[in-house]
């Protein structure tokens, strides 16, 4: 059994140690059967995930002691994963290519701290959140060592442990964005008083129009709420399946036994929300509850009617108008799907990744990749939402975006393309603030200086503004020409690396063959010269011209030339 003692050589108080512990021994142990329980996926849950979601997972645990005395409990599980999970485009394309010759590009076995499927959380209170945070940076490269494992990763950790973990950073961790979750207050008479004081009037007809073209539906659309959804399951999987493969990023997959376990195992905390036409089940919910707020954790459509019913919206509706009238005054929503949860003025809930590779030179590299690699980057409707930038700074409470959504916060380096755009975009084309902010109106009281007082204001700002975004995408530009470069250079590494292994080994086994020894070393070094040729092509192809050029910073200053003539 591996234990670790983070004292030496640290500033922690001695004695404290973490080791690795199967289920069997934590089953046991007070501090177990009580960890989580403030949250909504409490230690029931993190069985249930061992007992019935097994493919390409290892599970574990994590003893925090001091002085041999148990302090807290942290499951993990160990997974092969993919690096570069969450990106797009072309740099997709280039490593697809590169796995054709090297399979194990950007993949690594991997110790993952945290929940397989869902968010993950510190146990106890505050004082041993930050004792537990501090013992993990000092010990768990020696865990992910001896697990064999080549990186470590602290999944999905909501913001508010940010204080607590900061002391990662200072142990060669990197502290990357997640695709967060979203969250709405909903502290509201009922679903109408929402939509009528959250949402502009122009998305507020829209959600109506779709709610009445599914009221009108025939048969009649019903909901019922259960806690075990056993009797259902070989029509509700199906469902959710066809949501998964839909999903452009997959990590957990739910199984049969997941849904009917749950709310065998935790029928305090789980209801099953399900949708049906006649007998015939078209859509279903899983929520998780705790206190006063509940999250929509998993959600299956029959895609055959979904569109033309406006389930989503349904959906939504129900589970809300639900909420509202059982006393829940908080929304969660998982993560994905941004652009009908942007127009239902929901904000995000930012999750982290900590990310530490186990070798010191390639966590380096690591380091300075992780903000071009992380998966936030790829989706265009996130920076849309008010709080975007909080998905890289250090926020206070989410706050809902209906109620003090002027409220400014730091702003990282990462974010600042995103921001410029906010600044300078009309942000959600159904919002009457939004549309204010942008273009004053001209009140009957006003003279022509004024008035031309007011436009040269706004062109200036708009200029500002304007110079703000270009600077931000320039910025952008040269991050996509590092990592072509860097790309570049991997390819002349890989041809440097060919032609002294491939000329010790290739070589002689052609000559094996029958061929000369000269005809042996211009085959391999021909091919070698394809190869590393290939790369190089595909690194310069991407520094053309017409990719670097900031082409929606030029389109918006065409816009905005117009607005300001306007004016």
């Amino acid at each position: 059994m591996l234990q670790r003692n983070d004292s030496a050589g640290s500033t922690s108080r001695p004695g404290r140690t973490i080791r690795i512990a199967s289920r069997a021994e934590i089953s046991a142990l007070p501090q177990w059967q009580s960890a989580f329980a403030q949250e909504r996926k409490d230690h029931r849950y993190y069985e249930l995930l061992e007992d019935t979601l097994k493919d390409g997972f290892t599970y574990g645990y994590l003893i925090v002691e001091n002085d041999r005395a148990v302090r807290t409990i942290q499951p993990y599980f160990l997974v092969d994963q993919d690096l570069l999970a969450g990106m797009s485009g072309g740099v997709i394309k280039i490593v697809s290519s590169l796995r054709r010759l090297w399979p194990r590009f950007m993949r690594a076995r991997t110790l993952m701290v945290g929940c397989a499927a869902g968010e993950g959380h510190l146990d106890g209170d505050d004082a041993t959140k930050s004792e537990t945070a501090e013992t993990f940076g000092h010990a768990l490269l020696g865990v992910a060592r001896e697990l064999k494992c080549a990186m470590i990763v602290l999944k999905e950790f909501p913001a508010k442990y940010r204080a607590p973990l900061q002391c990662m950073l200072g142990e060669g961790f990197a502290r990357v964005p997640s695709m967060p979750m979203t969250t709405l207050d909903i502290d509201y008479k009922n679903f109408e008083d929402y939509l009528s004081n959250c949402l502009s009037p122009r998305t507020r007809g829209k959600v109506r129009r779709k709610l009445r073209a599914a009221e009108r539906a025939q048969p009649e659309i019903t909901m019922s709420v259960v806690g075990d959804v056993t009797p259902f399951v070989d029509e509700v999987y199906p469902l959710y399946e066809k949501v998964y493969e839909r999903s452009p990023l997959q990590f957990e997959k739910l199984t049969k036994d997941f849904l009917c376990e749950a709310g065998r195992r935790m029928p305090d905390k789980v209801r099953f929300f399900i949708w049906r036409q006649d007998s015939h089940i078209i859509a279903f919910g899983l929520c998780t509850m705790q206190g006063d707020a509940i999250c929509h954790e998993y959600v299956g459509f029959d895609y055959a009617v979904a569109f033309d019913l406006n389930l989503y919206y349904r959906v939504f509706h129900d589970i809300i108008e639900w909420a509202i009238a059982n006393g829940y005054k908080r929304f969660y929503s998982g993560s994905l799907n941004y652009d009908p949860k942007w127009h239902l003025r929901q904000s995000l809930y930012p999750v982290d990744l900590y990310v530490r590779h186990t070798s010191g030179p390639i966590n380096a590299v690591l380091k300075r990749l992780l903000p071009v690699m992380e998966p936030t980057r790829s989706d265009p409707i996130l920076p849309n939402f008010h709080n975007f930038r909080e998905l890289w700074a250090d926020p206070p409470a989410v706050l809902s975006p209906c109620r003090n959504q002027n409220r400014q916060f730091p702003l990282s380096r990462w974010a600042a393309r995103a921001a410029s755009r906010e600044r300078v975009m009309a942000a959600d084309s159904t919002s009457s603030e939004v549309t204010v902010r942008r273009r004053p109106a001209r009140a009957k009281d006003k003279g022509v200086v004024d008035l031309a007082g007011d436009a040269l204001k706004e062109i200036a700002t708009l200029i500002q503004t304007e110079l703000q975004l270009l600077r931000a995408e320039i910025s952008e530009k040269l991050t996509f020409t590092a990592l072509s470069a860097a790309l570049i250079g991997a390819g002349a590494l890989l041809l440097m690396a060919t032609i002294v292994l491939v000329l010790e080994a290739a070589v002689t086994g052609l000559v094996a063959f029958g061929l000369s020894w000269t005809a042996s070393t211009l085959t391999v070094a021909l091919v070698t010269l394809i190869v590393g040729a290939g790369l190089i092509w595909l690194g310069v192809n991407r520094l053309s011209a017409a990719r670097l050029a900031p082409t929606r910073t030029i389109d918006q200053l065409h816009k905005d030339s117009t607005i300001a003539k306007e004016l």
